[in-house]
């Protein structure tokens, strides 16, 4: 189990992983998970962010499915961004890049840009300009695809390098995007409190371009995964991206209505959706209506104890169906996601019956 160290004593390389409120539990265990332990945690301040000290490979990294982005980070005592161009300072901040480049692996870097206050001023003009130099790759302050950031410290000022070109949210294998695709993290975090088993049988009704059914599947093994889509474009769409992940033969995808999937009676373990709520998808007029149709299937396509897990932004249509609900489903668990202040709700169901 990951272990909550002395900030005064600090061990090991650290890192700052980006989380979006409301899965910090999770992208905890997960980060636990994929170090077999021997992470260890600072406080943190924030709440979008675990700071990590790690011993060893830190290659493992890469491999998180619930975390926005990991960034090699490192403290520097200086009263301002200038001074971290210091003969002192420069050499150090240089290292710290150069392991978060490291890390990433063969890339071939379009440029490094600041995320920080005042990245437009003349100081940061000119530190980037000096890591450009130093590092062979071009300073680019708008696109660049080498993210540093500096920020205030509690004794200074914080450089954080981004490991990778994109953050880990952006998955590699989506290769049919879709504008209201749900974002992979919260897909990978709604699996998480699934509860995924190699023996469950998963539906992911209104599948869309398919991201909670991949994320599904590189979590862990199953006995059966299925998506469901009144579209036939969008079925498409997660064909293609299952197949980007190297799982196209291991999904099954269903063209139908929610409302009628022909899906047998109690074949499933678990079923999960990204609810239409109204925006790139569905219609807040008449999402209730489509609400009900969606609880009423997943009653019935799952067994007894049944798990299910939706999430919604539109949680007014959400409460008008909840006398529907009641009889078919306990509520087990609750939690909001915040994603650039948009604010989703994730139930957690329990089939009764």
């Amino acid at each position: 189990m990951g272990k909550l160290r002395s900030p005064n004593h600090p061990t090991g390389t650290q890192f700052v992983a980006s989380v979006l409120p409301g899965v910090e539990d999770l992208a905890k265990d997960e980060i636990i998970r994929r170090t077999k332990g021997r992470a260890g945690f600072l406080p943190s301040k924030r709440q979008d962010e675990h700071r990590v000290i790690l011993d060893g490979d830190a290659g493992s990294f890469l491999q998180l499915r619930i975390v926005q982005a990991v960034h090699r980070a490192g403290s520097f005592e200086v009263k301002g961004p200038g001074s971290l161009m210091s003969e002192a300072m420069f050499p150090r901040v240089v290292r710290l890049i150069r392991s978060a480049i490291e890390l990433t692996g063969d890339a071939a870097w379009d440029g490094l840009r600041f995320d920080a206050a005042g990245s437009d001023s003349e100081t940061f003009r000119q530190f980037g300009q000096k890591l450009a130099a130093e590092l062979g790759i071009p300073f680019r302050s708008s696109d660049g695809d080498l993210l540093i950031t500096v920020r205030p410290a509690e004794n200074g000022w914080e450089v954080m390098c981004r490991i990778g070109r994109r953050p880990l949210s952006t998955r590699p294998w989506r290769k049919a995007d879709f504008r209201g695709a749900l974002n992979a993290t919260l897909a990978a975090a709604m699996v998480e409190l699934s509860k995924p088993d190699q023996q469950d049988r998963f539906c992911n009704l209104m599948c869309g371009s398919g991201t909670i059914v991949v994320e599904r599947l590189l979590r862990r093994g199953a006995k059966r995964v299925v998506g469901v889509d009144i579209s036939s474009d969008l079925l498409a769409k997660a064909q293609a991206n299952a197949d980007g992940a190297g799982l196209g033969d291991r999904v099954e995808l269903v063209e139908a209505a929610v409302a009628d999937p022909k899906l047998a009676d109690g074949s499933f373990d678990v079923v999960c959706a990204d609810l239409p709520w109204g925006e790139a998808v569905g219609k807040r007029g008449t999402n209730a209506n489509l609400y009900e149709q969606f609880f009423r299937t997943s009653h019935r396509i799952l067994g007894s104890g049944g798990r299910l897990v939706a999430l919604t932004l539109d949680t007014v249509s959400l409460d008008q169906v909840a006398e529907e609900i009641t009889p078919l489903f306990k509520t087990v668990g609750m939690r909001v996601f915040n994603q650039r202040g948009y604010r989703s709700r994730c139930t957690l169901y329990e089939r009764i019956g």
